[in-house]
């Protein structure tokens, strides 16, 4: 997340993030882009008992997270409508928010791609998760295999996107 963020201090701007180091939205141990965005995250880990806080306290900061980021992208001009139009476009901006910064290396999260809400690992967790084995799967959690994954529209228009945002700066 650049550093910065979560409702502690204002989102950084790209032009503050290093240049030296990969720009990624997400890891292995953070929600997917879609995740957060749906509040899907929270929700997860309410069903296993995870929230070290009542569950509408973890919601309201989720949601105040995520409507900072999406106004902040809306004022850079990253979302295609201004506001977000959907999730599509709220992963889409994040990713040109992404080239914007002077990272030398942007990474993509195959879930942000595809939709997938899914976390490969959930902290915290033992046997209460499938922890590094589930399957890259679609927004509707079908996986996908490699020859479907090439195939798939959404991620051909995500990486288009990407390479027009990095050819404009």
């Amino acid at each position: 997340d650049g550093g910065e963020g979560g409702g502690e201090a204002p989102p950084l701007r790209p032009e503050r993030w290093r240049a030296d180091c990969l720009a990624t939205a997400t890891t292995h141990d953070l929600p997917s882009t879609a995740a957060r965005l749906s509040g899907e995250h929270v929700a997860l880990r309410h069903r296993l008992g995870l929230l070290a806080r009542p569950l509408a306290h973890e919601q309201a900061a989720a949601a105040t997270e995520t409507d900072e980021w999406l106004a902040f992208f809306g004022r850079l001009g990253l979302l295609s409508c201004g506001t977000a139009s959907g999730e599509e476009d709220a992963v889409k901006a994040v990713y040109r928010f992404l080239a914007r910064t002077p990272s030398r290396m942007i990474g993509v999260w195959l879930p942000d791609a595809l939709g997938d809400r899914r976390p490969q690992n959930l902290p915290g967790t033992w046997d209460q998760y499938p922890n590094w084995r589930l399957p890259v799967a679609d927004a509707s959690g079908r996986p996908v295999s490699l020859e479907e994954l090439a195939a798939t529209p959404r991620v051909h228009e995500l990486f288009a996107d990407l390479r027009t945002a990095l050819a404009e700066d």
